[in-house]
């Protein structure tokens, strides 16, 4: 199965050390160009309290320690949301999309399934 993944999720799951690259070992991990960009733009950002940052930039360490495990792609779209709205109306159920974004499952609710956190440790794709 091929999961892609959110900005918010990431940044979740090493807030709440969850070890998601390992747990889905067995899955193809798609990691958006646009969702990097994001990392270094929220690592950098003055305005954000130095805990965001800092997970920022630990999630961007994650990622470059593992770089191996995910394919990389380019969304057609600048912003991350948008993208994956049109990559989930594309591919439909040949995807999982890893989000927390409650506004994003809604308006694709039935398009694809999506990776969620549950009672902040287990990792669950729901419909």
């Amino acid at each position: 199965m091929r999961i892609i993944f959110d900005t918010s999720f990431i940044i979740t799951s090493v807030k709440g050390k969850i070890d998601f690259i390992h747990e889905l070992e067995e899955h193809e991990l798609v990691l958006p160009r646009q969702v990097v960009s994001e990392l270094e733009r929220l690592a950098e950002d003055k305005r954000k309290k130095a805990k965001e940052r800092e997970l920022a930039k630990v999630s961007l360490m994650l990622i470059s320690d593992f770089r191996n495990r995910f394919k990389e792609i380019e969304l057609e779209k600048k912003f991350v949301d948008r993208g994956l709205e049109l990559l989930a109306r594309k591919m439909g159920k040949e995807i999982v999309i890893a989000t927390l974004d409650k506004g994003l499952r809604k308006k694709l609710k039935g398009k694809c399934k999506f990776l969620i956190i549950v009672k902040r440790k287990k990792l669950e794709i729901v419909n």
